[in-house]
């Protein structure tokens, strides 16, 4: 299944604009597969002596509390019935409040399905994996990074490539860890941007919600249906942060992203749990990916809209 599907993003090398007619996405596969391209990062502040103390500090203790938990983690899985998504939860929210953010949530998450969510930045990760107990969806790629890799294959991220001739196998496997339970998060833009706005989201990713043969049986699909949940994220960086801040996008720096964080990191993330959405209501993949991209970009306009009136 390939998140980029060429009948709706055009060929390699071709830019395209969103809905707001202003973010572009670049196709290199040098590079990336889908990068947006939306100008350049806004200026940070220069951190102070005691802000880069506070970076190198938040890191270490990131790296202590993985250290320490990782062994729960492990003891968690063993015993089974997802205990160590709990785990994953309070590592996950340990990184949150160590980027300096507070959240602020809208709703609440679904048990099983999928989640589907707008993506600014890797802070998504943790936010989303602190209020949810969710297995993330990535591209092939991400198992091979440094750090970033090892924790997706021992968290049981599913890793997709983006070939056409694994579409269907991987939509079944999608599929069936769903409805044997698994809560899933996808990020259907395809791509990370700077937080302000909401991508198009790639349809050719929403098959798996139509998948009807997966291993639990023919039918299936309908006696459980695998719900869609829309989620909005939001960032209101603290007084004095470019708008902009949290996001990571185009040929940005992923260390240099994460030591800017931690040095100078503070504000409020708002997440949105929108009430899901039945597949079985809409005729086909493409009337779900669009009312779930209405309902994300609703949800950021409105989060949006209430920083700016009690900044």
């Amino acid at each position: 299944m390939s998140q980029v599907d060429a009948a709706e993003t055009g060929a390699a090398g071709q830019k395209s604009e969103d809905a707001s007619g202003d973010a572009k996405l670049s196709y290199n596969p040098g590079w990336s597969d889908s990068t947006w391209i939306g100008g350049d990062p806004e200026p940070r502040p220069t951190p102070t002596a005691l802000q880069h103390a506070r970076g190198v500090f938040r890191l270490a203790a990131f790296a202590l509390s993985t250290l320490a938990l990782l062994p729960l983690f492990f003891i968690a899985r063993a015993i089974g019935e997802r205990r160590d998504r709990y785990i994953a939860a309070m590592w996950c929210a340990s990184g949150v409040r160590l980027c300096g953010l507070k959240i602020r949530q809208v709703g609440e998450p679904i048990s099983g399905g999928a989640l589907l969510v707008n993506h600014a930045s890797w802070i998504d990760i943790l936010l989303i994996g602190a209020r949810a107990p969710v297995h993330f969806v990535a591209k092939a790629e991400v198992s091979g990074w440094p750090i970033f890799g090892w924790i997706g294959r021992i968290s049981n991220t599913v890793f997709i490539a983006r070939k056409r001739a694994e579409a269907k196998a991987q939509e079944q496997l999608l599929a069936g860890r769903a409805r044997g339970g698994d809560l899933l998060c996808l990020f259907p833009e395809g791509t990370s941007s700077d937080g302000m706005r909401v991508l198009p989201f790639k349809s050719s990713l929403f098959s798996l919600f139509f998948v009807k043969d997966v291993e639990a049986g023919e039918g299936a699909a309908e006696e459980r249906p695998m719900l869609a949940q829309p989620v909005s994220i939001h960032f209101a960086p603290r007084s004095g942060l470019p708008k902009s801040f949290y996001g990571w996008w185009g040929k940005m720096d992923l260390f240099g992203h994460i030591m800017a964080i931690c040095k100078l990191g503070g504000g409020v993330a708002t997440l949105h749990f929108h009430p899901p959405l039945n597949p079985a209501d809409f005729p086909n993949r493409k009337a779900l990916a669009a009312e779930a991209e209405r309902k994300v970009r609703e949800g950021l306009e409105a989060a949006a809209k209430r920083a700016s009136e009690t900044a």
